[in-house]
């Protein structure tokens, strides 16, 4: 599980670092809900 949430970790850090600072902390947010739902019909009612 530790290996998987690093990726999770990367995978953010890396994918906030393409949008602008004004973006970040709703696209963290997102991101995080996105990564916290158990099915993927949940992930298109976050979004």
């Amino acid at each position: 599980m530790t290996r998987h949430q690093h990726c999770w970790t990367q995978k953010t850090a890396n994918t906030l670092n393409k949008v602008p600072k004004s973006v970040q902390p709703r696209m963290k947010e997102t991101l995080h809900d996105i990564w916290m739902t158990e099915t993927q019909q949940e992930v298109h009612k976050t979004l």
